[in-house]
């Protein structure tokens, strides 16, 4: 059985960026399996979430109104509805159709399996869909692999790791990228930014702000990348309290201004 020097990395590009499965103690042969078959779900869960896709399931769902669309998948469902208990309990900082300018969930029902959307709006999850896939892939090496093992999972950004690991954070600024680094416990991490340009679709209406007292970056460390993914564009929006961090497993929050100085820590 052939080992290879750790880690055993492996790359290829999906979710709109790099997807890359890092595993520290794996024979080769092992290494490879493992990471085509997290490829292969990546690629399968794309055909639920992708909007770029005009086959996936949530584009499906964008093109029909009125009448509920069923059933959705797990996956999906599960989703929404998570993305709806933040949306309403953010006050909307956190939306599901980012570009809806009605109350909040005012064009759509969700219940259990079933949606209805009640107008032109439409869904865009992608300020919450990338974490969540990262912690599908990071369950699905789990089962491969058990417990014990060192590996993580990182989507651009979007990294969910299973021991700590030492990492450096990029924050992009009007004076050019600012860095700083830090020691994250198993768990995960996820960065969004106003400056430049979004990596995340949701986004794609905000506009950056020359005000150096605004938000212009948000670093979220979570117990799952779907709660740090999301919480990012909370954290965008203004100061979450430590109790409302608290309720959906973030464990640590920073914010900083347009020139990457630091405006906030939550710990």
């Amino acid at each position: 059985m052939k080992f290879c020097a750790p880690p055993f990395k492996r790359s290829r590009p999906a979710l709109g960026t790099l997807l890359t499965v890092t595993l520290q103690s794996v024979s080769w042969d092992a290494g490879v399996r493992a990471s085509q078959d997290v490829f292969a779900e990546a690629q399968r869960l794309e055909k639920i979430f992708s909007v770029f896709d005009t086959s996936s399931e949530i584009s499906q769902v964008n093109v029909q109104r009125i009448t509920p669309f069923s059933p959705l998948s797990g996956e999906l469902a599960h989703v929404l509805r998570w993305g709806q208990q933040l949306e309403m309990k953010s006050g909307g900082a956190f939306k599901l159709m980012p570009q809806c300018p009605h109350g909040l969930g005012s064009c759509y029902d969700i219940s259990e399996r079933f949606i209805t959307r009640h107008g032109s709006c439409i869904f865009d999850l992608g300020g919450i869909a990338k974490g969540y896939i990262v912690d599908c892939l990071f369950e699905k090496l789990f089962d491969l692999l058990g417990d014990g093992e060192n590996y993580s999972v990182n989507a651009g950004g979007d990294l969910r790791t299973s021991a700590e690991e030492a990492v450096e954070i990029r924050i992009p600024s009007s004076v050019g990228d600012a860095r700083f680094a830090i020691s994250l416990p198993a768990g995960s991490l996820a960065t969004s930014s106003r400056v430049g340009f979004f990596s995340d679709v949701g986004l794609a209406g905000a506009r950056y702000s020359p005000d150096h007292s605004l938000c212009a970056s948000a670093t979220v460390a979570a117990r799952t990348c779907m709660a740090a993914d999301a919480f990012t564009k909370v954290a965008l929006g203004g100061a979450p309290s430590r109790n409302f961090l608290d309720k959906f497993g973030v464990q640590a929050l920073w914010r900083f201004d347009s020139e990457g100085g630091l405006l906030e820590h939550q710990l």
